[in-house]
């Protein structure tokens, strides 16, 4: 039996590894192909290859020439043949081993390890589960037009969907005070797609599979993988419907604030996965590519090799016959080729080229040997690619060892100068290169305080979601009191929203408060009162 119980693990194994291949060649497609992948993978557990080969012995009226009939192409054949082998319906005699045998003993305390673990995480999902249960039991009906009953509840968790077989969706009371209308009208349209595909079924299967086979590494990482891809799958569906990015971010951002995770997998709340990733893919806009008709036909294809090879060999009930598979493949690497511009006369051109996002001039005159921190007056090649939004560029310059912390003359680095000016990609990219998010500028400022005084709500998120300082002090201002003076009430609700403080006073006395109403910015003043701020004595 425990034979038979390591061939399943390893083939398994091997099956997901095959997705994984399968999920990165696809990973410009849309996320719900890549999610039924996965899920592929994990109910691949509950179903051994032996399985179906004893099905497969089971179908009568084997021919008797069977073996001048090609069932699959060769090469496929051979690698599923050699996976199923140890496992195929001939071979499940097993011998038995003696109770009183050192082998028996062992087997007996793997069995109790084993036991455990089930335990351990059955009773963790019933704590989960009774949780779930206590919410909609106190909560009331509540009149929203939705696929299924919507309830509201004084307990304090994130909406979700809760119930497989009857399911209905829970709202924390008073939710409608932390959203917008458009916000809520985004996170309704989450939670609907979770109904739509099912998600609390699904989850559910591979809570079994978790639970059965928990001492299995690559489960609980199957688990991410589906909570990551189940999440983008419905944020791409939001974003489909016309729901804006930075509205539906705001509102993640916003439930995951004042709202505790849903306590089960499979009651699929709006807040799942990695949030700031999943901000960072929201505010992007991914583009959902269908799956071309060549990549369905691919994908159906394996698919009935995977299922048919198990229950074909099974049928034939006999021993897989070797066979020697020879094959070669080629790889090609392309690598655009551009021509040299003149040859430099110094650094000047690289900050020039740098500046016009001349990429092939960058490329050339850095493999002449040209210094990548040349500093041509105030600027860097780095600082003045991040100030004029080049991507690509500050991309080649930072591959070229040009430091992200350098500054321009007046002390602004590539960060500080990036958000200032609203390039977005140029600051996620020195952001993931090491950038560090609360430096300042010679006056003071942080990168989110240009941000917010310039008006730039994308960039503004972002820098929040990975951790800025929200009430940092430079020259007398907050970034809260820059975005309230310039009337940028969305970059206002964020803030507040991240706990800036309201009651911060500049060097005159003046607060967010007094800016706005100084610079008839109603908007800013209406929010700002709504959320408590006072007026200078």
């Amino acid at each position: 039996m425990l034979s038979a119980v390591i061939d399943h693990l390893w083939q398994s194994t091997l099956f997901a590894g095959g997705v994984g291949i399968l999920a990165s060649v696809l990973r410009h497609n849309r996320a719900s192909v890549r999610f039924w992948l996965w899920l592929s993978a994990s109910l691949k557990f509950l179903v051994p290859f032996a399985l179906l080969a004893a099905l497969g012995a089971q179908v009568p009226g084997q021919p008797a020439n069977f073996g001048t009939v090609t069932v699959t192409p060769q090469v496929l054949s051979t690698a599923i043949d050699s996976v199923i082998a140890p496992m195929s319906a001939t071979g499940f005699a097993v011998g038995i081993v003696p109770a009183a045998s050192p082998a028996h003993l062992w087997l007996n305390f793997l069995e109790l390890v084993w036991l455990c673990g089930f335990l351990v995480i059955a009773g963790y999902w019933l704590a989960g589960w009774r949780q779930i249960r206590g919410a909609r039991a106190n909560s009331r009906p509540l009149a929203i037009d939705f696929l299924i009953p919507v309830r509201t509840s004084t307990v304090m968790l994130e909406p979700a969907v809760a119930g497989i077989v009857r399911p209905v969706l829970l709202l924390p009371n008073g939710i409608e005070g932390w959203l917008s209308p458009q916000q809520l009208r985004a996170v309704l349209a989450h939670e609907q797609s979770h109904v739509q595909r099912r998600d609390n079924l699904t989850a559910a299967l591979h809570m079994v599979v978790k639970a059965l086979f928990w001492f299995h590494p690559l489960v609980w990482w199957i688990e991410t993988r589906l909570i990551t891809e189940r999440e983008r799958a419905c944020d791409e569906a939001v974003l489909a419907i016309g729901n804006t990015a930075e509205e539906y971010a705001a509102g993640i951002l916003s439930v995951c604030q004042h709202y505790l995770e849903s306590p089960l997998r499979c009651a699929a709340g709006v807040g799942g996965g990695d949030l700031t990733k999943r901000i960072e893919y929201i505010l992007s806009r991914p583009k959902r590519v269908a799956l071309s008709a060549l990549q369905t036909a691919v994908l159906a294809g394996l698919a009935s090799i995977v299922i048919a090879e198990p229950i074909i060999t099974g049928h034939l009930a006999a021993p897989v016959a070797e066979r020697h598979v020879t094959g070669s493949a080629i790889f090609r690497n392309y690598e655009a080729v551009i021509p040299e511009t003149s040859p430099p006369s110094d650094g000047k051109d690289l900050v020039n080229a740098a500046a016009t996002g001349n990429l092939a001039g960058v490329r050339s005159l850095l493999r002449k040997g040209v210094d990548v921190e040349f500093a041509d007056g105030a600027y860097t090649p780095l600082t003045q690619a991040a100030q004029d939004g080049r991507d690509l560029v500050v991309q080649e310059l930072l591959s070229g060892g040009a430091q992200i912390e350098h500054r321009r003359k007046g002390g602004d680095s590539a960060l500080i100068l990036a958000a200032g000016m609203g390039h977005f990609a140029v600051a996620k990219r020195l952001l993931d290169a090491g950038a560090q998010i609360n430096d300042q500028s010679a006056s003071g400022f942080t990168a989110l305080m240009e941000a917010s005084a310039s008006g730039h709500q994308k960039i503004v998120l972002l820098l929040l979601s990975q951790g800025a300082e929200v009430n940092h002090v430079g020259a007398g201002e907050t970034a809260l009191l820059l975005a309230a003076r310039n009337g940028h009430e969305d970059i206002v609700r964020l803030l507040l929203d991240f706990g800036a403080d309201l009651s911060h006073r500049r060097f005159d006395g003046q607060t967010a408060l007094d800016l706005a109403a100084e610079g008839r910015r109603a908007a800013v003043v209406e929010i700002l009162l709504r959320r408590g701020a006072v007026s200078k004595p």
